[in-house]
């Protein structure tokens, strides 16, 4: 029902970056966190990409205005 993903806006007019993390495990010693991990490019500086978490329902899109989604900052 949720995709967590890293978000960074285009460099110069370009094309975002979108990139999928996946579930890696559950924390145990606190229950209800997860761990999830992704691996993008060295080219851009960590500090360009921000986590989110977005609905995921098969076949919607999702604008990024939408009011549903949780960005880390």
């Amino acid at each position: 029902m949720i995709q967590v993903e890293l978000y960074a806006d285009g460099i110069m007019g370009g094309t975002s970056t979108r990139q999928e993390m996946h579930y890696d495990s559950q924390v145990a010693s606190q229950p209800g966190n997860y761990i999830y991990s992704a691996t993008v490019p060295a080219s851009r500086r960590k500090t360009d990409y921000t986590a989110r978490i977005i609905p995921c329902y098969t076949g919607a899109i999702v604008p990024l205005e939408v009011n549903n989604i949780l960005w880390q900052r």
